[in-house]
């Protein structure tokens, strides 16, 4: 990612939610005073968390999103938009900061933002599953199961100290989203 301060800022709201992420936290691990943190960040931990939130939606456009919805033949979209996700969650052990946020007090700053990241993995994933010769109704069936498949296991693989999990569900992801209808 871009900017090694966000991404710290990434980091620390990944390993505490936004309630739990306090500037002295924050502080140290950018490596900036409060009183630098502040300057550049005047709205204080909320406009952080809008700063870390922004570096992954854009990662996620670039990385993820942007392959499902290219022109290649979908069984390539989904390989790397599956590498993507792979580099972003370090092949499973790094939590997601979209369900981190949408807890507690984060939930209530985020859910609007955090909803349509999701909604546009969803739809991409969509997307592919349509390419790949699937009804609209089965192709937003098999995106949402997906979301939800990549979800559980990240959840799984933090639970449990264990990326397994996870790296099994993204790297079955083509077959998931491409296999023949039954």
């Amino acid at each position: 990612m871009a900017d090694s301060v966000t991404d710290q800022l990434i980091d620390v709201f990944r390993s505490h939610g936004y309630e739990g992420a306090s500037l002295s936290l924050l502080a140290e691990a950018t490596g900036l005073k409060r009183a630098s943190l502040y300057y550049r960040f005047p709205g204080g931990k909320r406009e952080m968390a809008e700063a870390a939130l922004a570096e992954v939606n854009g990662f996620f456009a670039a990385n993820v999103v942007g392959p499902l919805l290219s022109a290649e033949e979908p069984g390539e979209r989904v390989r790397r938009a599956v590498q993507g996700l792979k580099a972003f969650y370090e092949d499973g052990r790094k939590s997601c900061l979209l369900d981190v946020l949408s807890l507690g007090e984060g939930a209530a700053l985020f859910r609007p933002l955090i909803c349509r990241m999701f909604t546009a993995l969803k739809d991409a994933l969509a997307t592919v599953a349509r390419a790949g010769g699937h009804d609209p109704a089965t192709a937003e069936r098999l995106a949402e199961e997906a979301v939800i498949r990549i979800q559980g296991a990240l959840v799984l693989a933090r639970g449990c100290d264990d990326p397994a999990p996870f790296l099994r569900v993204v790297e079955d992801l083509p077959a998931f989203l491409l296999r023949q209808a039954s």
